[in-house]
């Protein structure tokens, strides 16, 4: 920033607020995207989300034994899960929250419930939230284009706490915090990893926090 932070500023709060830049990122667009594999068990229609998932985007039975079954499983609303519990192959799911272990808990629910056990059958993918940066150990798990962005918002906390060392920092650092809600801004828009995306767009490409075209 060009300027002393010492004294206002810590390494570790930068890397706090880093941390919330990411996880805010990954919260309001489809900037993460993974996968995770299950298996289906007789007899067991609820099966548990992992706990840094957003958001689950599509649902697949893949099955190589048994029944042979691979398709996607739409995903429903609760209300349409039929109270008889039918058994059989799945062929739809929904997605709810439910008390597991005491804690509650997104869920995925088949329907029919499997009435076959299958070996990683279960296919699911959606949003994640990212792991927790450490300094010198754990990187950003966003794309380098959000990275730059993220620095916007870091920098409007560190000038905020500037502000208190002159008064000029306060609008720096409403600068800084406008400019990371425009990066938020095309995180919610943004879809498609691969597709022409917001590179194009002129926005994190120019020489920071002067570009406002």
């Amino acid at each position: 920033m060009g300027v002393d932070t010492a004294g206002f500023v810590t390494d570790t709060q930068i890397v706090a607020w880093l941390n919330t830049a990411q996880r805010e990122l990954c919260t309001q667009g489809r900037i993460l995207l993974s996968q995770w594999t299950g298996a289906t068990v007789s007899g067991q229609s609820d099966y548990s989300v992992p706990s840094d998932y957003l958001e689950i985007m599509a649902c697949f039975l893949y099955r190589t034994t048994g029944d042979m079954a691979k398709r996607l499983l739409p995903l429903r609303p609760i209300v349409e899960r039929d109270p008889a519990h039918p058994t059989g192959t799945p062929q739809r799911a929904f997605i709810h929250g439910a008390n597991v272990s005491g804690n509650n808990s997104f869920i995925v629910i088949l329907e029919p419930i499997p009435d076959f056990s299958g070996t990683a059958d279960l296919e699911i993918w959606g949003k994640q939230l990212p792991k927790t940066m450490v300094s010198g150990a754990q990187d950003p798990e966003v794309a380098t284009q959000w990275q730059d962005g993220m620095v916007h918002f870091a920098a409007s906390r560190c000038y905020e706490r500037l502000s208190n060392a002159g008064p000029h920092y306060a609008s720096l650092a409403d600068r800084e915090f406008q400019l990371w809600l425009r990066v938020l801004a095309l995180a919610k828009k943004y879809r498609n990893p691969l597709a022409a995306s917001f590179a194009q767009e002129k926005i994190l490409t120019y020489t920071p926090g002067y570009d406002y075209d």
